[in-house]
């Protein structure tokens, strides 16, 4: 049975779910909702990542699910990587009338998948303790001799 490791991307050096929690001063039931998901989500295949907790969205896309305090339909986007069984999550935003904010939130995840997948340990963080795996990077140029 898997046991996913969780990441988060970096922007301005801080990580964007936890600056999203930080910044919008969750409360404790919503950090809650999502601890639960993740929890939930972590021991299952990625096939069966599925409603209600995550499903696809295409183009190698997830979004994972879960609801604030007060019943927003809250979203975290990102995708599987799987050479340290990660999930990293990308892009957050929320769901209204069913549609998916920010509006974009595709080509932006698109395009995150691609700066992580090219500098995973650089572009991302481990999210708070959920992450078991250890990153290996290359030797910079200037240690090559």
């Amino acid at each position: 049975m898997p046991s996913w490791n969780y990441h988060e991307r970096l922007a301005k050096g801080k990580g964007i779910v936890t600056e999203w929690m930080i910044s919008t001063r969750m409360d404790k039931k919503t950090h809650a909702n999502l601890d639960r998901t993740l929890d939930q989500l972590r021991q299952q295949p990625q096939t069966n990542w599925s409603r209600p907790h995550a499903s696809s969205l295409g183009d190698h896309i997830y979004v994972i699910r879960f609801k604030s305090g007060t019943g927003g339909q809250l979203r975290i986007f990102g995708h599987f990587h799987l050479l340290h069984d990660t999930f990293a999550m990308t892009l957050h935003g929320y769901e209204k009338d069913s549609k998916y904010h920010p509006p974009d939130y595709q080509a932006r995840a698109k395009e995150y998948k691609a700066n992580c997948d090219s500098d995973f340990s650089g572009q991302t963080r481990m999210y708070r303790d959920m992450c078991n795996c250890l990153l290996y990077t290359s030797p910079s140029p200037r240690d090559r001799g």
